[in-house]
């Protein structure tokens, strides 16, 4: 499998960074509510949205890793 370069976050998606994008969370439970800790309970679609989201307010292009990119990294 030949894989062309990309870049790979090293650190999850944050609760404040999905907010300033989606402006909604995704249920969380209160006790795992915290601006620095990562977004979860997110479905596939969600995240291919705001990466599209992502990519309209920046003008750069964002996207989910491939299966090969993701375990290559």
């Amino acid at each position: 499998v030949n894989i062309s370069s990309f870049y790979l976050s090293k650190f999850p998606v944050t609760q404040l960074q999905w907010r300033a994008v989606m402006k909604t969370l995704p249920s969380i439970s209160s006790e795992f509510r915290h601006d620095n800790f990562p977004v979860v309970n997110v479905w596939l679609e969600q995240a291919l949205d705001s990466c599209a989201q992502l990519s309209r307010l920046t003008g750069q292009t964002y996207r989910l890793p491939t299966e090969a990119e993701w375990e290559y990294a």
